[in-house]
C-alpha cells in the first residue's frame, strides 16, 4: 500500500484520533473476532457447514446495511435485495441440516442403547440441539466477520478526505486493528490453555511441535501454509479496496467476493470429501443450499448494474 500510495501511512497517523480512524480500528477488531470464529467453526463442524453459513450471513448483513444507508431505495433494488436475502436464508437453514451427525462414544452409546448395527448414533433431541447451537454460532460469527465492511463504509462517509490516500489510510488503520485484536485473542487463548493445565504438543523427538524439530516439512506445514493463507486473504482485501476506490457498486463487489461460500462447499465436497459416506438426507440439503447461495449471489450481484438502472 505504501508503495502505490506513499502518503497512506501518514494519513493513517493523522486519522487515528478521528471518528473515521476509530471506525476503521473497530472494523479491524470485528474482522479479527470473525476470523477466530471461522477457524473454530471449521475445526468443530467442518468446512462444508461453518464457512458457507458465515459468508452467506455476511452477504445478508452487509447488503441489508448497504441498502439501508444508501440513497437509492428504488422498488427494483429493494425487491432484488429482498429476494436474495430470502433465498440466502433458506440456503443457510438447509446448510445447517447438512451438518454431519456427531454420535456419542461407543461406550456411552452401549449404556444408553444407541448402537445401530454396531455404530453409535446420537439421539434426535441431542442432534437437533447441536444443529441449533451450530447455526446460532455461525450466524453470530458471520455478523462479526461481516461487520468490518459497514464500519469502513461509515468511516469513509464521515471523513473529509476525498482522495485515495484517505481510503488507503483507513485500510492501514483497519489492518492495525486486526493485528492488535488477533494478538490479544491469541494471548488470551494461551493463558486459558495454560490455566486449564494444557501442554504443548510434542513430535516424535519430544520437542514442541511449533519448533518443528528441524524438520523442514513440518516447518512448512506449521508456518508456510498459514502464511500462504494470510497472503491470499490480504490480496483479496486489497482487491476489495480497489473496487471501492473505483466507485464500483459496493453491494455488487461484496456479493461477488462472497462467492467464497460456494468455494468452501466445493472444497468440502470434492477435495476433503466430508460428505463421501453421508446419507442422502444430509447430502441433498447440502446441494440445495449451494444452489440457493448461487441464486442469491447472482441476483444480488446483477441487481444494481443490470436489472435496476
Amino acid at each position: 500500500v505504501s508503495t502505490f500510495f506513499p502518503d497512506a501511512v501518514a494519513t493513517a497517523l493523522e486519522s487515528m484520533a478521528t471518528t473515521s480512524g476509530a471506525l476503521s480500528l473497530l472494523a479491524g477488531i470485528s474482522l479479527a473476532l470473525g476470523d477466530c470464529g471461522i477457524a473454530l467453526t471449521i475445526e468443530q463442524i467442518g468446512i462444508g457447514v461453518g464457512p458457507p453459513i458465515i459468508f452467506t450471513t455476511n452477504i445478508v448483513f452487509r447488503s441489508s446495511i448497504d441498502y439501508a444507508l444508501s440513497e437509492d431505495k428504488s422498488t427494483c433494488r429493494g425487491a432484488c435485495l429482498g429476494f436474495s436475502v430470502c433465498v440466502a436464508v433458506v440456503g443457510i437453514l438447509l446448510n445447517s441440516l447438512a451438518s454431519a451427525a456427531k454420535p456419542p462414544p461407543i461406550s456411552e452409546a452401549e449404556k444408553e442403547g444407541l448402537l445401530v448395527d454396531g455404530v453409535a448414533s446420537a439421539p434426535p433431541a441431542a442432534d437437533r440441539w447441536r444443529r441449533t447451537l451450530e447455526l446460532g454460532a455461525c450466524v453470530t460469527v458471520g455478523i462479526f466477520s461481516g461487520g468490518w465492511s459497514p464500519l469502513l463504509t461509515a468511516a469513509s462517509d464521515v471523513s473529509s478526505g476525498n482522495d485515495g490516500n484517505y481510503l488507503w489510510g483507513f485500510y492501514v488503520i483497519f489492518q492495525v486493528g486486526e493485528c492488535l485484536a488477533l494478538a490479544a485473542l491469541v494471548a488470551l487463548a494461551a493463558l486459558a490453555h495454560h490455566a486449564l493445565g494444557g501442554k504443548a504438543r510434542a513430535d516424535g523427538d519430544g520437542k514442541p511441535q511449533a519448533l518443528c524439530g528441524g524438520n523442514w516439512k513440518a516447518a512448512l506445514r506449521v508456518y508456510g501454509v498459514p502464511a500462504s493463507t494470510g497472503i491470499v486473504i490480504g490480496t483479496g482485501f486489497v482487491c476489495y479496496f480497489l473496487t471501492t476506490s473505483a466507485d464500483f457498486a459496493s453491494s455488487t463487489s461484496y456479493a461477488l467476493g462472497s462467492c467464497c461460500s460456494l468455494v468452501s462447499m466445493a472444497y468440502s465436497y470434492f477435495v476433503f470429501r466430508e460428505y463421501e459416506h453421508a446419507p442422502p438426507s444430509v447430502v441433498l440439503p447440502f446441494k440445495l443450499a449451494g444452489a440457493c447461495y448461487a441464486v442469491a449471489i447472482f441476483i444480488l450481484a446483477l441487481s444494481e448494474p443490470v436489472f435496476c438502472v
